[in-house]
Parts: C-alpha cells; sequence; structure tokens
C-alpha cells in the first residue's frame, strides 16, 4: 500500500483523538478513579463530576486487573489466577480481564503502567474500528470521502464514547467491523489469506474479553455469510467461512476455554425462567428512548451537573426516573448525517445483497433492543444468553449498519438514488426529527427535564442542517456536490464530539494507588471490608474501600468484584453473611455485611476487619473515618494456588495449531478452486 492511499487511516487516527486526547495528553485516565479516591480509607477531596454507576467498573474492575495483569507478565508468569479476592478466584477465566489480548501481552513486556495501558487502548480501539469501517465502506463502493463519514460516525458514535471507560466493550467491538470485511472479502477473495484474515479477527474479537458483545459480533458475522452465500449461490463458501470460525476459536482457545469451564460454574449460569426473562426484558430500549438517535442530549448527560435552586444534581436525570438506565445502555447516536445517508445508501443499493444486509441488520438490532419477539425469541432459544447483560447492547449492531450504508452512499462510481429514494428517505428523516421535537418539546415534569430539554434544540437543528447537506451531497447530479463531502465528514466528527464532550470526564493520573493512613497495618493479612450499601447511584454513605480496590495494594481482601464469580466462592461468602453477598444493584459484586459470623470469618482465614460501621469486636487501630478490628488467630493458610486449567493447556495446544493452520493456509492460491 502506498503512503499516499495512507492518509484516510491518518485522517480516522486523528478523529480518534478527538474524544480522547485528554487520556493521552492531558494528564487524565479513563476510569473514575476520583470516586473511589473519595472515600475512606484515602478520604480524598471529593470528585468534581457525577458519578456514572457503569464508568465506575473503569476503576473498580478494569484498572485493578490491568494491574494485576501487569504485575504477573512482569514476573514471567502468565496470570491464570486472582489470590486477592475472595480468597482467590479464577483470574484469566473470567472473560474481561483479556490477558492473553495482544496488546496486553505486548504491554506486559514493558515498564509502562495500567494507566498509559487504559489510555492508550481507548485511543487505539477507536481507531481499529474507524479502520475497519473505512475497509468495509470501500469494499461496498463507497467513496474515500463516504468511508470516511461512515467510519466516523461509527467511532463517535454514542456506543464508542459512552463505555469507553469499560475497555473490554470497546475493544470487543472494535474488531467486529475487520469481521464483516472478513467475510465480504472471502466471498469476493475466496483465497486462504481471506480465510486466515477472518480467522483473526474473529480470534482478536474473542480474546477482547466481552462475550456478550462478541456473540453479537458472532451473530452478524454468521448472519452476513448466509446471507451473502444464500444471494450469491456460493453455498460452498461457506464452508471457508465455517473453517475461518473454527481456526480463531482454535487461536482463542487458550483464554476462552477456562472462561466456558469458568462460566459453567459461575453464579451467572442459569437456565431461562419467566421470572429472568421479565427482568431482562425490564432493560430493553422503549420507543422514547430512539429520540437519542437525534438529540444525544434529551436525557441529559452523564459527566455533567445541571444548577437547581437548591443545589445541583447529575444531568443524566433518566437514571433517577428509570432505575438501571445509563446513558452507554441507550447508545444509538451516530451524529447528524450517518442517519439520512443510511437511508439514502440503503434506498440505492437495496439491490445488492453485500449492502441490502446491512439494512436489514439495523432493523433486526433495534427489534432486539426494543424487547420484541426477536428478544424473547434469543432469550428462550440461544443457548447461554439468558446470563447476558441489557438487550440495548445490541445497539453496536445498529450502529455498524448504519455507519456502513452510510459510508457506502456516497459513491465511487457516481451512482445516485432515484427521487422517489430521495423523497422517501427526507421523509423519513424528517418524521425521525419530529419524533425527537416532540420528547423535546414536552413538558418537562422536573428542573433537570427541562434543562436537557433546552440543550437538545441545537442539536435538532444541527440534524435538520446535516441531512440536508447530506441529501444534497447524494442526489444533487453535480460536480458541486463534491464539496459538500467534507462539510458532510465536519459535521459528523465535530457534532457528537461537542454534543459529548462531557460524557467521559476521567480522574487524573496519579490518584491510582495513592497512599493512605493505615496501609501498613493491612498488608501481609487477609482482610475482611465491610459494606452493605451499593446502588444503582453508586457507593452507600458507609462504603469503606469498594471491592477491588485495594488490589493494586496487594492486600488481599475476601470481598471482590468480577463478572464470574464460582458458584462455590459464592456460597462460601453467602454463609459467612447468613444472607446474599451480592447487593441488589449488581450481582457480580460479593461484600461482607455487618451481619457476619466472626466464626465462620475466621475459618475462612480472616483475621482483621475494616469498617465504618461500629462492630462487637476488638478494636486494634482506629483511623480517620475508619477503624481496624481484629478477628482472632486463624488456621494456618494452605500452601500453593490451585492446578493450571487443563482448558488452558489444552487451548495452547490449539492455539499452537491454529496459528501454524493459519500460515499455511495463507500460501494456498485459491480456497475456491482447492475445492472445485
Amino acid at each position: 500500500m502506498s503512503a499516499r492511499a495512507l492518509w484516510p487511516f491518518a485522517v480516522l487516527a486523528v478523529v480518534a483523538f478527538l474524544p480522547t486526547w485528554q487520556f493521552l495528553f492531558g494528564g487524565q485516565v479513563p476510569a473514575p478513579v476520583d470516586h473511589v479516591n473519595s472515600l475512606p480509607p484515602w478520604n480524598g477531596a471529593p470528585a468534581d463530576s457525577p458519578i456514572d454507576i457503569l464508568q465506575l467498573d473503569g476503576a473498580l474492575q478494569f484498572l485493578p486487573w490491568r494491574e494485576l495483569m501487569l504485575v504477573s507478565y512482569k514476573k514471567g508468569e502468565v496470570p491464570i489466577w486472582n489470590d486477592h479476592v475472595m480468597g482467590g478466584i479464577p483470574f484469566m477465566a473470567n472473560s474481561q480481564s483479556a490477558p492473553l489480548y495482544p496488546l496486553h501481552i505486548a504491554w506486559g513486556l514493558t515498564d509502562l503502567s495500567a494507566e498509559a495501558l487504559l489510555s492508550f487502548s481507548a485511543w487505539l480501539h477507536l481507531w481499529i474500528a474507524g479502520c475497519g469501517m473505512f475497509l468495509l465502506c470501500r469494499r461496498l463502493g463507497g467513496a474515500v470521502g463516504g468511508a470516511l463519514i461512515g467510519a466516523t460516525a461509527v467511532m463517535l458514535s454514542s456506543f464508542f464514547i459512552g463505555w469507553l471507560q469499560l475497555p473490554s466493550v470497546v475493544m470487543t467491538a472494535s474488531w467486529i467491523p475487520w469481521a464483516m470485511v472478513g467475510v465480504l472479502r472471502l466471498f469476493e477473495e475466496p483465497t486462504g489469506k481471506s480465510v486466515a484474515k477472518l480467522a483473526l479477527a474473529i480470534a482478536l474479537m474473542l480474546l477482547s474479553g466481552h462475550l456478550q458483545i462478541a456473540m453479537y459480533g458472532l451473530l452478524a458475522t454468521g448472519l452476513y455469510a448466509i446471507w451473502l452465500g444464500a444471494s450469491r449461490r456460493l453455498i460452498k463458501t461457506l464452508a471457508w467461512v465455517a473453517s475461518a470460525l473454527t481456526f480463531g476459536l482454535m487461536v482463542a482457545a487458550p483464554q476462552l476455554g477456562p472462561v466456558l469451564e469458568n462460566g459453567r460454574e459461575g453464579h451467572r449460569a442459569q437456565p431461562p425462567t419467566a421470572d429472568g426473562y421479565r427482568g431482562y426484558s425490564a432493560l430493553a430500549l422503549t420507543p422514547r428512548h430512539l429520540s437519542v438517535l437525534v438529540a444525544p442530549t434529551v436525557f441529559g448527560l452523564p459527566g455533567e451537573w445541571v444548577e437547581l435552586e437548591d443545589g445541583r444534581a447529575p444531568s443524566y436525570w433518566l437514571s433517577l426516573e428509570e432505575q438501571g438506565r445509563n446513558y452507554a445502555e441507550l447508545a444509538l447516536y451516530v451524529g447528524p448525517v450517518a442517519i439520512p445517508l443510511f437511508l439514502l445508501g440503503f434506498a440505492a443499493l437495496w439491490r445488492r445483497p453485500e449492502a441490502n444486509f446491512f439494512g436489514f441488520l439495523a432493523v433486526f438490532a433495534l427489534l432486539v433492543a426494543l424487547g420484541t419477539f426477536v428478544t424473547q425469541a434469543m432469550y428462550w432459544g440461544i443457548p447461554g444468553w439468558a446470563a447476558t447483560g441489557s438487550p440495548g447492547r445490541i445497539a453496536i449492531l445498529a450502529v455498524i449498519a448504519i455507519g456502513a450504508l452510510a459510508g457506502a452512499a456516497i459513491r465511487e462510481d457516481q451512482e445516485r438514488p432515484t427521487p422517489v429514494a430521495v423523497a422517501l428517505a427526507a421523509l423519513f428523516a424528517a418524521m425521525l426529527a419530529l419524533f425527537a421535537f416532540t420528547q423535546v418539546a414536552a413538558e418537562p415534569q422536573h428542573p433537570m427535564q427541562a434543562a436537557s430539554q433546552a440543550s437538545s434544540l441545537p442539536w435538532l437543528i444541527v440534524f435538520g442542517i446535516g441531512a440536508c447537506v447530506a441529501i444534497a451531497c447524494v442526489s444533487w447530479r453535480s460536480l458541486h456536490a463534491k464539496t459538500l463531502v467534507p462539510i458532510c465528514l465536519l459535521l459528523a466528527a465535530l457534532a457528537p464530539a461537542v454534543a459529548q464532550r462531557s460524557v467521559n470526564p476521567g480522574a487524573d493520573k496519579g490518584l491510582f494507588k495513592q497512599p493512605f493512613e493505615g496501609l501498613e497495618h493491612l498488608k501481609g493479612k487477609l482482610i475482611a471490608v465491610v459494606n452493605d450499601q451499593w446502588s444503582l447511584l453508586g457507593p452507600g454513605p458507609m462504603t469503606i474501600a469498594p471491592p477491588n480496590s485495594l488490589l493494586p495494594y496487594g492486600i488481599r481482601t475476601l470481598d471482590g468484584y468480577d463478572s464470574l464469580v464460582p458458584r462455590k466462592t459464592k456460597a462460601v461468602l453467602d454463609g459467612i453473611n447468613g444472607q446474599d453477598s451480592a447487593p441488589l444493584a449488581n450481582g457480580n459484586m460479593m461484600l461482607i455485611k455487618p451481619g457476619f459470623d466472626p466464626a465462620k470469618l475466621r475459618a475462612a482465614g480472616v483475621s482483621h476487619v475494616i469498617s465504618r460501621h461500629d462492630l462487637d469486636l476488638p478494636v486494634e487501630e482506629s483511623f480517620p473515618n475508619w477503624k481496624l478490628y481484629r478477628v482472632g488467630d486463624v488456621p494456618s493458610p494452605e500452601s500453593g494456588r490451585p492446578a493450571t486449567p487443563r482448558t488452558y493447556t489444552l487451548g495452547l495446544l490449539l492455539a499452537m495449531v491454529g496459528v501454524f493452520a493459519l500460515f499455511a493456509i495463507s500460501y494456498r492460491r485459491n480456497a475456491d478452486s482447492d475445492t472445485s
């Protein structure tokens, strides 16, 4: 590839800086460590931004996990086990730790920090997603300018921006466009190299760690292959897609095998039930949530305050009105030009199966997100689906579908939609804007809603301008239409970047692993941290050292926060507490609650307790806002760690075979001719 052909990728690298510059150059880290640092035992200053309970995972899970992973690699060890929480639990097998992801292995060979890893990863994976989308749009016949617009819309969508502080989601999602490119390439160029490239995209998607997003990616990849195979009557090419999937699974097997084994024994493993479906479908989107397609601020924004007469409150009022709602779970905004271009692209290319698939993929994703019969069929019909999170997360497929057709609408071949198609696209965009306006203009029920509605009016206007420019750009049969392409690109980049500028406030670097008074008293012991309150709005008033926050100091605690907790571990903790160890707001968080049984605590090896509650135990030391209690003498700890999982050993063998096979088939001249 010539240097001249690389300039679009350089443009996308700059676009990826728009929401991440403060993490790379501004001295901040994409994790709200400041909210944790404000609690005892640190007793730091209150955070400047409102808390986002979903983003808090960046500080309580991903940053401590990355730290543990890097420490292990620096010792020359593969991080298979986590000794620091819940008395010891699997680490590699929790999936989202993603220790075998290539970037993480490479980072472990350097002296760079976990904070630097999160910051760089945020930028890198936005760029990876953009490059994949650019190549997909180009494969669909989009011009360079159109492909840049489609890629930018996806990179700066509310999905990627909203999930930026939960890196496993963004990492996994960034490889889905590459898998779609891989399928299309394999049907157009059935070579061994095409098989290898698709397999590599699948492997990286699985190694990235978020299994629900990976399942969405595999689902979209499989549906695309079936769609192309049926429409082009190239059913035998599906065998090569299946082989790519097999090789991808083999390469990811060392991490995927332990994850699946742990998942079968995990606390979230459950058969589908009527009660479970009611809870699952309650998290689906409702029609009014679709107004974010036009106005991203209609329900407020995380990371932003709104000033009221009696003080200030978080701007994102929907989390107060509908418990459990989060900006990232309603992640459908793609800027002001992508949706009009998507409609025009579908109208112009509806006869082409490689392109019209994305129109149906967008509809399918919206049907799942809205909790329809499709959602119900997937919950009951797909094994393991009952353990997944909110159905709204399938928005990633809608976002990718919109970006793909938007990028393909501005054609390399100057193909134009018919006047009827243009009129229908304009009518649909106008109806969508009108629907959003009804939400923005509705009678506000409280001051926070009034503030968000006022801030949404400019974005309605921007959408209208973007729609007009996009429609003119595609339908205007004049050479002057080309001058509108850069304007579309600017709107696609600047509008979402400005609208969502407060979504990821981050925290100052250096707060992570901040020393605190009493630190030396906790080292070398197994500690029980007593907490009882944790809500969907954040930690309670008596919270101290939330689960996983002491892990970076090498302090072992009996509580913990993990994506897959072994049922045996949870049963032990429930026995100590005499009740469910998880708070109602978070089933993955295991607490030691004030009513614990001291005898069972000692039997588990705990010698000391830290708490803000007054406990009926001897006080060993008192510190500002917390006390260290002594439980008593404990039995000698068992020596050694659990054996390396056999699934990991078998996975290594499969990965070696898979990598060798990929190198071998890369030199086969033509995959299709080999079967003829």
